[in-house]
């Protein structure tokens, strides 16, 4: 069996929808929802939405953890020992509540497939915050003995007896996750994650620039680290309304992205692969609103390949 781990905190009615799309693209897979302690709804009166609206392939972890920015990863271990109480669990994808899958093919992409993530490297040197404060956290630098691996969540996914193997180390308190999923070295995946992030648009631009004027950019000093911060919160701001219909519908037709396989060097010694356009099935990130036109768009269609 195929779950599929959700954090969710807002809209009971948008949640259903994002529901509706998983079942129709991946009918296989069940969900497990955690509400978030911030949510205005509860888990029962989330189940009661889900019942009334005929979802069921979606079960609610009745577990309920603290969820924001830069720890959503403590509601995902929430869901992982929730899916491990359920005995079938073969593989766990993860998700987002603003993801929304678009394309037929995603279950024969999967069939054959234990782990899909990044190989992203954590190092000194990379322009990455995350990568930086792994690398200098000795609890989680010193557990993967200093080869340490970094994935985007949304559309990753990882064999059941790799989660057991996380959990039991978390609960003995050999490693401690604050932020992100990492990997050791010899853990090699079997493909890439299937969601294409406006995020992966920003990295294109940031790093873009970086190399452009590195002979500031990327300087550890007051000048060098303020050139950092204007130039994320400019491509930010232009990036805000990437994720379009026109967007979706060349992913669609496989026009975009352009480049077949998409790598980054966000550092001195990194090179990684961020995803290859013939295997991309999702997008993120969509707003979470039932009369967005994105939203619209995917949820009144049915695309096949």
């Amino acid at each position: 069996m195929i779950y599929i781990s959700i954090p969710v905190h807002e809209k009971p009615e948008v949640v259903v929808n994002q529901m509706q799309n998983f079942a129709r693209y991946l009918p296989e897979a069940k969900v497990v929802l955690h509400v978030s302690k911030d949510a205005k709804f509860s888990v029962n009166e989330l189940e009661d939405v889900l019942k009334k609206a005929n979802v069921s392939h979606a079960l609610v972890n009745p577990t309920q953890v603290e969820t924001k920015w830069g720890s959503i990863i403590q509601a995902h271990l929430a869901n992982i020992r929730y899916i491990i109480q359920q005995g079938d669990a073969e593989k766990v994808i993860f998700h987002s509540s603003n993801d929304m899958l678009i394309m037929d093919g995603l279950s024969e992409y999967l069939q054959d497939k234990k782990n899909i993530f990044h190989l992203r490297k954590c190092t000194s040197d990379s322009l990455w915050w995350v990568s930086r404060k792994a690398v200098k956290d000795f609890s989680v630098s010193g557990f993967f003995k200093d080869k340490l691996y970094a994935s985007q969540i949304e559309g990753s996914m990882y064999d059941i007896s790799l989660l057991k193997s996380l959990v039991h180390n978390i609960d003995n308190r050999d490693l401690i996750l604050d932020s992100e999923f990492f990997c050791k070295e010899d853990i090699k995946p079997d493909g890439l994650p299937y969601i294409y992030s406006e995020i992966h648009e920003f990295d294109k631009r940031f790093f873009k620039y970086i190399e452009v004027f590195k002979f500031i950019a990327k300087r550890n000093c007051f000048f060098g680290k303020m050139f950092r911060r204007l130039l994320s919160d400019t491509l930010t701001i232009l990036n805000k309304n990437h994720i379009n219909i026109l967007l979706i519908k060349n992913i669609l037709g496989r026009r975009f992205p352009t480049e077949k396989k998409f790598f980054l060097n966000d550092a001195l010694s990194l090179k990684w692969i961020v995803y290859d356009n013939h295997f991309l099935f999702g997008i993120k990130r969509v707003k979470r609103d039932l009369n967005d036109p994105v939203r619209e768009f995917i949820s009144t269609r049915h695309i096949k390949n």
